[in-house]
């Protein structure tokens, strides 16, 4: 019975409320796990308040322990089918990746692994230069590494091997194919960490 409130109370903007009332009513709606507060969650993700910060953990813990009813939402969400979060990432005028990078994130906490597809799609119409890799690009490959879907394989493998894709990315996937722990990619790593050296910041892709 308190889910319609709890979905009102997180509906509220910060400046309506104490915004410690949004975190809460968050971290309600996950325990409930009613997949009405799915909508609202997901829009939860990135609100904030100048004062009190985000409730983006909350959201997304609450979303997690969602589990499967959340997917599909979510999933839409990624692929630009959600109207309401669309008007509030134009009324807020939303970075560029931000919605890309957060939702690819959760899905990947959840190991979705109904959104692989749309996960990999995004990943191949990307053009993976360094802009890209602050456009949300990086959470999409942490979510596949996390997902633990043998599909994931062969597009981080031959993005690993794109000398063209920046060496950001490329290392953001030697660390998703590590944490997806298949044997398959063994060999390539070995030959990076044998004949590659892309300088960059602190670090190379060779160390």
């Amino acid at each position: 019975k308190a889910v319609p409130y709890l979905i009102q109370t997180l509906e509220r903007k910060p400046e309506e409320q104490d915004f410690l009332l949004n975190k809460k009513s968050a971290e309600a709606l996950g325990i409930l796990a009613d997949p009405r507060g799915v909508s609202v969650l997901i829009r939860a993700l990135f609100m904030a308040s100048t004062i009190q910060g985000t409730s983006y953990p909350q959201a997304r813990v609450a979303l997690v322990r969602m589990g499967k009813p959340a997917v599909k939402p979510m999933v839409e969400a990624l692929e630009g089918k959600d109207e309401k979060l669309n008007a509030m990432a134009k009324q807020l005028e939303f970075k560029d990746g931000v919605v890309l990078g957060k939702l690819s994130r959760v899905l990947g906490d959840m190991m979705a692994v109904d959104a692989v597809p749309s996960l990999i799609k995004i990943l191949a119409e990307a053009k993976l230069d360094a802009g890209d890799y602050t456009k949300g690009i990086d959470g999409v490959i942490e979510a596949l590494g996390k997902i633990f879907d043998p599909r994931a394989m062969d597009p981080l493998l031959a993005l690993l091997q794109d000398k063209k894709a920046d060496y950001k990315i490329r290392m953001q996937v030697c660390n998703a194919l590590t944490v997806l722990g298949d044997k398959k990619s063994l060999p390539i790593l070995l030959e990076g960490a044998q004949k590659w050296l892309i300088e960059g910041g602190y670090t190379n892709l060779k160390d």
